[in-house]
């Protein structure tokens, strides 16, 4: 992997990384009040949610960089493609490792990929 990528993949993922800390911030500035509809309490749940399942895949993804495996597949070994990591640069698997957990948890709800 060249260390130029790398770089570069790192300064993305920490500007996520502070974009979904700030999301979190203001998503705990405007919780819901208990008086608020349930859709309302279940939206801001589902989004804060979201927002910390992010953030902990870029945390994994720096300490991937930080370990120097950042860009093998944590799946099969491989290396996760350029493109993959340009598009989604937090992806743990390569493109066959993610079809094949996708496909997994499409049957198998306990299985949290």
């Amino acid at each position: 992997m060249p260390s130029e990528f790398v770089e570069a993949a790192r300064g993305e993922l920490r500007q996520q990384r502070t974009f979904r800390i700030n999301q979190l911030i203001q998503l705990d500035a405007t919780r819901p009040v208990a008086v608020a509809g349930t859709v309302r309490k279940e939206v801001h749940a589902k989004l804060n949610a979201g927002a910390m399942t992010v953030l902990s895949d870029i945390d994994s993804a720096l300490r991937r960089i930080e370990h120097g495996t950042y860009g093998c597949c944590q799946g099969c070994g491989k290396p996760v493609s350029l493109q993959r990591l340009t598009a989604l640069p937090m992806a743990p698997l390569c493109g066959s490792c993610q079809r094949a957990a996708g496909k997994r948890s499409a049957f198998d709800d306990t299985n949290q990929t």
